[in-house]
């Protein structure tokens, strides 16, 4: 069935964590909506359809109705189902999809692209994106929902983007530029000088925000405070860190210009952002 990329709309189903760091025997199963599998720890893998792929902690199985999988352990997961057409066809009992249910494999050039194992690695900001979707997820209020679908919007774009060849891209992008990008990208938390990028791409200022913006979107340093805000956004979540810590650990060494930026990218303080979603 044929959808259309404006009629992408997806919905989760449900969100749970696995925990296979034992040796248990997984039995085949039949995958009957979408899925994402974000691996946190991995010394196996999955076969899907009869093809075994080995996966590693960061990396994503991406599940597409009509694959029949068998998880190979050790691994330790998160496991998110969910619809693309917007549809919601909770049972009682819901895990993995029902047969009854199940949602259609469309066929669209974006969905098409991304493959079964991708690595995210490089990409700690799209890994922040899984860890609060599920965090978010356990969460049941009516404003958490909206939270939920645009975290999922997000992950979905990101792997988009990333499956989408460079000479398919609307700008190309030149390759010192694409270094640069990758050197924020993993070394986000710790000292960047964007004027040393600058210098090592040999490009004009100009040029080179002009490339980066394209690419991005942003510049370099809203990139690199970006990804920072959303490091400690999940840090708030998941670890007992105080502010401070949480600030020095994601690249920030004044915490009033933390806190004063956070403020301005979230809309609230970090200790009242912690609080909130602490029940």
């Amino acid at each position: 069935m044929e959808l259309l990329t404006q009629d992408i709309n997806p919905r989760l189903l449900r969100s749970c964590y696995f925990d296979g760091m034992e040796e248990l025997e997984m039995i085949p199963r039949t995958i009957y909506d979408y899925e994402f599998e974000y691996f946190i720890r991995s010394g196996g893998g999955i076969v899907v359809n009869n093809e075994y792929l080995p996966y590693a902690a960061g990396d994503v199985s991406v599940k597409k109705p009509g694959q029949v999988i068998r998880g190979i352990a050790p691994y330790e997961c998160y496991i998110f189902s969910f619809r693309l057409d917007g549809v919601i066809n909770k049972r009682e009992g819901y895990i993995f999809g029902w047969q009854e249910t199940a949602s259609p494999h469309y066929r669209n050039k974006l969905l098409d692209s991304l493959n079964d194992r991708i690595s995210l690695y490089d990409y700690p900001h799209i890994r922040a994106l899984f860890n609060e979707l599920y965090i978010v997820s356990q969460k049941h209020n009516e404003l958490d929902q909206f939270q939920v679908n645009s975290i999922l919007y997000s992950i979905l774009y990101e792997l988009f983007r990333l499956s989408v060849p460079v000479s398919e891209r609307k700008h190309p992008v030149n390759p010192s530029v694409i270094r640069a990008i990758d050197h924020i990208k993993i070394f986000y938390c710790e000292k960047i000088d964007i004027g040393e990028l600058i210098e090592k791409s040999k490009l004009s200022k100009a040029y080179f925000n002009k490339c980066f913006k394209e690419n991005t979107g942003t510049t370099p340093r809203s990139m690199i405070n970006n990804l920072r805000i959303q490091k400690a956004q999940n840090l708030l979540l998941i670890s007992n860190n105080t502010i401070a810590e949480i600030s020095e650990l994601c690249g920030f060494y004044d915490q009033v210009y933390f806190t004063h930026l956070f403020h301005k990218r979230t809309g609230v303080s970090p200790s009242v952002y912690r609080k909130l979603r602490s029940y």
